[in-house]
């Protein structure tokens, strides 16, 4: 069929078993001779039928649906990397908390999840947001690259000059 679809083709094959995690489905196709992943949102093919998420199938194509994974993935500049129990509503600082914390070289502003369909988002918070993390997913904690600030190390670094500022104030005024 020229225009068969995802959610045609999973309902031709009978549907998601029980054990299925759709979220993770990882989707191939063959292109200009080689093989690519296209990001999907199975769930939101499934749901929406025709729509944009839905899309067409070409000669070659092949998905992948695992079997649910209860875990989450904390990796990078963490006390202890590791694969954790998920529980449901956490979010990326009680998986890191997990690992034992973070590095003192951790870049906590460029915190992301990896979700189990391969879309990578923020995992820090942004005013009110701090997403929970999902169920299969990855939380990669990247090194602070040389000549990269945070808050931290400015704040640290402006009370040194003021207190070397202060002291230097202080000598002169006690030698006038």
């Amino acid at each position: 069929c020229d225009d068969e679809r995802l959610s045609s083709l999973i309902e031709r094959a009978g549907g998601l078993l029980k054990t299925a995690f759709p979220e993770a489905a990882s989707f191939i196709r063959r292109k200009n001779g080689g093989r690519e992943r296209v990001l999907v949102d199975l769930m939101k093919a499934l749901k929406h039928k025709g729509g944009p998420y839905d899309i067409v199938l070409a000669d070659g194509d092949s998905i992948h649906i695992p079997a649910k994974d209860l875990t989450v993935n904390v990796r990078g500049a963490v006390v202890v990397p590791g694969i954790v129990q998920h529980r449901r509503g956490a979010k990326a600082g009680y998986y890191i908390e997990l690992c034992g914390g973070f590095k003192p070289t951790a870049d906590r502003g460029r915190i992301r999840m990896i979700l189990p369909n391969g879309f990578v988002k923020k995992a820090t918070r942004r005013l009110w947001f701090d997403p929970s993390i999902p169920p299969g997913s990855t939380i990669e904690v990247p090194e602070r690259q040389a000549g990269r600030f945070g808050l931290r190390e400015v704040v640290k670094d402006g009370l040194f000059v003021l207190m070397g500022a202060a002291i230097t104030a202080g000598i002169y005024t006690l030698s006038d």
